[in-house]
């Protein structure tokens, strides 16, 4: 799978904003460097930077750059992070802060540091990025944020985050639109990829509605292309994550028959014979997986 960007944390939202810069007039590229150098000294809405921002919008407010900075400011003032409590050793796809027995030592609680935003701000985060992606309609990084963004808001139930990444796939599908990301024109495959990689992001929240999410992303997919190895294999994580064993064995065995060396399929196809303790699924398999490269990377879900 194409390692595009990783959306985990707070700073795979924004890591790239303070580097965006395209050709601007004269007086606009002043503000931005002066954007720049307040925001590394003192982060993304410290002392000062709302003083320049506000400059900057005077001086020119159409400025995609300075749209996504007045995004990077609400967002950074939305945003913060707080520690909970559930019963649970792993939670959204983190490890515990930490783990704690209660007096009896026949319960233990697990802590977590979760993001949690304000609602009034992070809504006005999400205006100033809507006002950069309608701007540039054709740069996808924009997309990517407010996917991000979503996610992070949304948690457990990321319903706003399953439309748009939905609407994104109509659009590219129905309009044959030529996509930038950084400002660099590109191809169907790293859409695809993208989009791949927001299903990672997904799967990897572990929650029922995150796992719903991911499959209808995937369907849209095959909805478009029927015989797209990537996402057939994604059904058959999911049926495999429900533990709907023998039909993701069916499902991953369509997946071989047009790439018999899917990393996820076979993998996944090893695993389910591990688990039914399954000898014949196991010679099967094994042999597969044997000859997959040593030095690779398990890419299945």
């Amino acid at each position: 799978m194409k390692n595009i960007i990783r959306m985990k944390r707070i700073s795979a939202a924004l890591a790239a904003l303070v580097l965006v810069c395209t050709a601007l007039p004269a007086q606009s590229v002043d503000w931005q460097k002066k954007y720049e150098r307040q925001v590394k000294a003192v982060g993304l809405s410290g002392v000062g930077v709302e003083t320049i921002l506000d400059s900057w919008g005077a001086a020119d407010s159409s400025s995609v750059d300075y749209l996504a900075a007045r995004y990077a400011f609400w967002f950074d003032k939305s945003h913060s992070l707080v520690v909970e409590a559930h019963d649970s050793p792993r939670y959204l796809g983190m490890e515990p802060m930490l783990e704690l027995s209660d007096s009896s030592k026949s319960n233990t609680v697990w802590y977590y540091q979760v993001d949690s935003f304000d609602d009034e701000l992070f809504g006005r985060a999400l205006r100033y990025l809507d006002k950069a992606a309608a701007a540039m309609p054709a740069e996808l990084e924009y997309r990517v944020w407010k996917v991000s963004a979503l996610m992070l808001y949304e948690k457990e139930s990321p319903d706003m985050t399953l439309g748009l990444i939905l609407s994104l796939i109509d659009e590219d599908r129905s309009t044959g639109q030529k996509w930038l990301y950084q400002g660099e024109e590109q191809d169907r495959d790293f859409f695809d990829g993208l989009v791949q990689e927001f299903c990672w992001n997904l799967f990897n929240l572990g929650t029922p509605q995150a796992r719903e999410a991911f499959l209808k992303v995937s369907e849209k997919m095959l909805s478009y292309d029927r015989k797209s190895p990537v996402f057939m294999a994604n059904v058959g994580s999911y049926l495999m994550s429900v533990k709907e064993y023998k039909k993701a064995l069916k499902q991953f065995d369509k997946v071989l028959k047009l790439d018999p060396d899917n990393d996820t399929a076979i993998r996944n196809c090893v695993t389910i014979a591990r688990i039914l303790r399954d000898d014949k699924l196991k010679s099967r398999y094994n042999p597969m997986l044997s000859r997959l490269s040593s030095g690779g990377t398990a890419a299945s879900y």
